[in-house]
């Protein structure tokens, strides 16, 4: 705040100082002042005091419910050791067991099975096992061939189930021509994934063809790169192989085709 001071003179009763009414005045200003200083006057905080002690210890409370069982599996638990070995089982007749796993037909007979019994091994003919390998033409499961076997005709041929998977010659003794003729479908039914081969080795054509089936649709024997249908000519030292490929078309690719 200002302090308004009185003028008091340059003497006493020199007149040349505050009037009465003035230096009062200037009195009540600064006692005014004095007290609206103190009424803004604000109280600063004082320190925190210490605490108090520590009450006791409150009863308690209720037990709570339950919690879910664990949905995860504890530790497998050691191995145990291992038990004593059993007592040798009585020995058995052995008359009609067959390990026919590849189609094979193979049968095992005799008995009993002991440390000195007697077992028979009966194999089947060579005719048998090689159907059992090599099939009928339509089966998929069959081994199948480790070679293309050869089928010669020096005639006019229809192919025949037996004839899936081999190679068709036209031999070089053969001066005809020949028609070789794959059946259709409804005749022959070669399963999807079917492969024949075709060898002109004859100094005459050799033509192959798809047979129809009346009523249609037609089996169709197309030309592998450009995709014309009909009776392929394969001319002499050609090669061609034959693939069915739907359920009624064929397609056929080879050197020497045409």
């Amino acid at each position: 705040m200002t302090i308004l001071y009185v003028n008091t003179g340059s003497s006493a009763n020199a007149g040349n100082g505050d009037t009465l009414r003035t230096a009062f005045t200037k009195i009540n200003s600064n006692f005014l002042a004095v007290i609206n200083s103190l009424t803004n006057i604000t109280t600063a905080a004082g320190p925190t005091g210490s605490g108090g002690p520590t009450g006791p210890t409150g009863n308690v409370g209720s037990t709570g419910p339950t919690g879910e069982a664990s949905t995860v599996p504890g530790p497998t638990g050691p191995t145990g050791d291992i038990g004593p070995t059993g007592p040798a089982g009585a020995g058995s007749d052995l008359t009609s067991i067959s390990t026919d796993g590849a189609g094979l037909g193979f049968s095992l007979t005799g008995g009993p099975i002991t440390s000195s019994g007697t077992v028979t091994l009966n194999v089947p003919s060579t005719a048998t096992l090689a159907t059992s390998l090599y099939g009928d033409g339509l089966s998929t499961s069959s081994l199948g061939f480790r070679i293309i076997p050869q089928n010669i005709q020096s005639e006019n041929y229809t192919l025949t189930a037996n004839d899936s998977g081999k190679h068709i010659l036209h031999p070089i003794t053969n001066s005809t021509t020949c028609t070789y003729s794959i059946p259709n479908s409804y005749t022959v039914d070669y399963p999807i994934g079917t492969s024949i081969t075709f060898v002109n080795r004859s100094t005459q054509t050799a033509y192959i063809e798809v047979l129809n089936y009346n009523p249609a649709p037609n089996n169709e024997l197309i030309l592998a790169g450009d995709g014309t249908t009909g009776t392929r000519t394969l001319a002499q030292y050609g090669v061609a192989t034959a693939v069915k490929i739907e359920p009624t078309n064929w397609i056929i690719s080879g050197t020497g085709l045409t």
